[in-house]
């Protein structure tokens, strides 16, 4: 594999708006929008994602030998009663890619990023029912399986699982 980098996208929405229709093209399950949506998700929309202020989170990509192959989203909500609590939102990593540690990067990243927001204890993150790769990741990270919130999402005809998990930053070394 070449040389592969993690980076914040800021400014650089083709990259973003790229992999993220790639990764609910490839992956719609895993994904709370439908392709459909994402394909009409207006630059504007996307551009507001991306330059969230670094105390309330922040978007990252994979980039491998300068092309995109990844990404992941951390959020802690504006709301003072869950200021406590960030989300890891939209983990991505092209199939092809998988199994190289991509994943494990991108992860420790959006959680360092995490562990520099005051008054951040606790990282979540959802996944939808059966992705046993991403659960075997994210339990080998530290995440805690917290409960499962069954029908959450339904993609034509198939109800579908997500099953929701937590780490605590007081836990880690």
């Amino acid at each position: 594999m070449g040389d592969w980098e993690i980076r914040e996208f800021k400014e650089d929405l083709a990259s973003y708006k790229a992999v993220r229709q790639e990764a609910v093209r490839e992956n719609e399950d895993a994904f709370l929008v439908s392709y459909e949506e994402e394909l009409m998700a207006t630059d504007e929309a996307l551009r507001k994602r991306l330059l969230i202020d670094a105390t309330r989170g922040c978007v990252i990509g994979a980039f491998l030998d300068g092309e995109i192959v990844g990404m992941g989203g951390l959020m802690r909500p504006e709301r003072t009663k869950a200021s406590h609590r960030a989300f890891i939102w939209g983990m991505y990593v092209r199939e092809t890619l998988r199994g190289r540690g991509m994943g494990r990067a991108l992860l420790t990243h959006l959680i360092n990023h995490a562990r520099t927001i005051d008054g951040v204890d606790i990282v979540e993150l959802s996944v939808v029912e059966g992705n046993a790769a991403a659960r075997g990741l994210y339990t080998k990270m530290g995440f805690v399986f917290r409960g499962v919130t069954e029908d959450a999402m339904r993609v034509g005809d198939r109800s579908l699982d997500e099953e929701h998990f937590e780490l605590r930053l007081s836990t880690l070394a």
